[in-house]
């Protein structure tokens, strides 16, 4: 046959990028779990601070502009932003890296926010960070800041990430909310290889 060109596309081992300027990409949400009400959205509020990829993002709370300025003073509200499924390697380490700006009660009993795993399709989650207690999610942050969580343990298994918010109450609601940006899940780089050696093959022309 005449020359046949094979490229070999460099892994940089992100097996999950989501920047959102195309929209969800892949991810859902849902403003009806826990209390109801919830405010999770596509937003081009804080477009073009520094700490994320201008110029969306997803934003829990109203109001907002391009400077910031909203606010998620509803009354009580929950909801959850949950990824496509991301099927792991074996490979260690692995790391899940996001981008967020959170300005809600510091007060571990109220505006929860987590970061959990599901390996079974939503049957049950696992927390990787809560607000305040561990996994490096801090309210207020200062302005935007980027986060990194251990996904080692979940190596060779398929998950979803969920991150929840939930106000419990209705006071204290008046400050910023949680923005999202930037999320990145990430194994060690592999070098190609051959799996299986080509065998010949007869077809008609």
């Amino acid at each position: 046959s005449s020359n046949a060109t094979l490229t070999v596309v460099p892994n940089t081992g992100i097996v999950l990028a989501a920047d959102f300027e195309s929209g969800l990409q892949g991810f859902t949400i849902d403003n009806n779990y826990g209390s109801g009400n919830g405010l999770w959205h596509w937003s081009t509020g804080r477009a073009l601070d520094a700490g994320h990829s201008p110029t969306h993002s997803l934003y829990y709370g109203h109001n907002a502009t391009s400077t910031g300025g909203g606010d998620y003073n509803t009354g009580v509200s929950g909801g959850v932003v949950l990824s496509p499924a991301i099927s792991l390697p074996v490979t260690a380490p692995i790391t899940l890296s996001f981008n967020y700006l959170l300005n809600v009660e510091a007060n571990t009993s109220y505006d929860l926010a987590y970061v959990e795993v599901t390996t079974d399709n939503g049957a049950s989650y696992a927390p990787v960070a809560s607000k305040n207690i561990f996994g490096g999610l801090t309210s207020p942050s200062a302005g935007w800041v980027s986060n990194t969580v251990d996904l080692t343990a979940y190596a060779g298994t398929t998950l979803r990430l969920r991150f929840r918010f939930d106000t419990i109450d209705g006071i204290a609601n008046a400050t910023e909310g949680w923005y999202l940006d930037d999320i990145k899940v990430t194994v060690p780089p592999t070098a190609p290889s051959i799996t299986a050696q080509p065998q010949s093959v007869s077809t008609v022309v």
